[in-house]
């Protein structure tokens, strides 16, 4: 019988389980589907949608393990553009909601990208409501029936938030989750102690590639009933505010 080297079947998938031979190691190289792939489960995709294969270029000094000297002088002769936290894109390749995600991906800890929800602004820039990455720590939700503690070394980049992680508040992009654009609309209007932050759920209401209304913001903000006072209010009144005139025709989300 014809013996089967494992390792190279298992390369071969088109999701490989094992490296594929002569893989170069200075880029994370993801297989993913394309930039719709943000949209939640269950939502169909327009004819011009279709899933398609993509190709995530991004790169950081831990990845390509060069010297501080060859980082810098890679960066410079690939023209390489910052993403956020030392994570660099090629001059040509646009941000998307996959390439975001894959970016975070790359600082979650190993053995954690199941464990977390990434929340909040943060999900918020992944799905595109935000132009850039807010500075400061990255918001995670972990569910509160599973407590856990980051490692030491990457606990400074992480807010951790505890939270009932619900299927239906919750998506997938790439290597991480995070919340559903409803569920960040909600969050940023409970826990948001910046006004200005309103114009991120303004932008979800708007968003025409995503199936949150002001109606549906305003029922799902009745029905959490650990809403602040505060939060309900701000719900009301951008529900109200957007249903009193042309609803879904601001623009799409950013590099969507």
């Amino acid at each position: 019988m014809e013996q089967i080297n494992v390792v190279t079947a298992l390369s071969e998938l088109p999701f490989p389980l094992a490296p594929v031979p002569h893989k170069p190691a200075s880029s994370l190289h993801l297989i993913a589907r394309d930039s719709h792939s943000y949209l939640p489960r269950g939502a169909e995709a327009q004819p011009q949608q279709q899933e398609s294969l993509a190709l995530v270029r991004l790169y950081s000094q831990e990845t390509t393990q060069l010297s501080a000297d060859q980082w810098r002088a890679f960066i410079k002769e690939r023209q390489l553009v910052h993403l956020h936290h030392g994570i660099y894109r090629e001059p040509e390749d646009e941000p998307t909601p996959l390439m975001r995600a894959a970016s975070l991906g790359l600082l979650t800890p190993a053995g954690y990208h199941h464990r977390i929800r990434y929340s909040r602004t943060t999900a918020a820039w992944v799905l595109g409501y935000l132009p850039e990455l807010p500075e400061g720590r990255l918001h995670v939700d972990y569910d509160r029936d599973n407590r856990f503690n980051l490692p030491r070394p990457c606990r400074a980049n992480f807010a951790s938030h505890q939270a009932q992680l619900r299927p239906y508040d919750t998506m997938t992009i790439g290597p991480i989750r995070l919340t559903t654009p409803l569920k960040t609309a909600l969050d940023i209007i409970t826990h948001s102690l910046d006004e200005s932050d309103l114009a991120i759920v303004r932008a979800i209401l708007l968003d025409s590639h995503n199936s949150v209304t002001p109606e549906l913001l305003l029922q799902s903000a009745r029905e959490h009933i650990n809403l602040k006072a505060t939060a309900l209010l701000r719900a009301q009144h951008l529900a109200h505010q957007l249903m009193a005139g042309p609803l879904r025709l601001g623009p799409s989300p950013v590099g969507s």
